[in-house]
């Protein structure tokens, strides 16, 4: 990865298209953001994200009700604080986090987003410093993605999922 060039917004709250095109417009194509990514709202997709290879604080992704797909995160491979992905009822997949290879942060949770049938995007993370958590993903038909995944801090969760027990064997 090349030097990063930290972005003079510390946080970011993106409610809409309209924040995502202020942001784009006055970051001058920074590469790492030194506070949290709130993505919420009405926003629609993330789409010009792609520079953004760090987050030093968190990365959320909660309480959507427009955003389809997450592919504008194709370029984050670290989040220093935790993820949480939740109650997003028309996100598709986590396409858009397959080069995250590390989380530092207390915690990745994912929870109440309906139409995940896999975690294949997240194949090249390799960290979780805090515990691992997923519930609530009724259409999530197997596990395949979390392969790679070599360390994981706190516990490894999985409840309230149709997933068969025996993709835990």
């Amino acid at each position: 990865f090349l030097s990063s060039q930290p972005c003079s917004q510390t946080h970011l709250t993106l409610q809409s298209q309209a924040d995502l095109e202020a942001f784009l417009v006055s970051s001058g194509g920074c590469t790492e953001l030194t506070g949290d990514l709130f993505i919420t709202g009405n926003i629609q997709n993330v789409d010009g994200l792609d520079k953004i290879e760090k987050i030093q604080g968190n990365l959320i992704i909660s309480n959507t009700s427009q955003l389809e797909n997450i592919n504008g995160l194709e370029g984050l491979y670290e989040v220093g604080g935790y993820v949480r992905i939740q109650n997003n009822p028309l996100l598709r997949s986590l396409i858009g986090l397959d080069n995250l290879q590390k989380v530092k942060g207390d915690f990745f949770y994912i929870s109440n987003n309906q139409h995940f049938k896999n975690l294949n995007p997240l194949s090249k993370l390799d960290t979780i410093n805090g515990i691992f958590q997923m519930y609530n993903l009724d259409s999530l038909e197997t596990l395949q993605g979390l392969e790679n995944l070599k360390f994981i801090g706190g516990d490894f969760s999985v409840f309230k999922n149709k997933l068969p027990s025996d993709h835990f064997i």
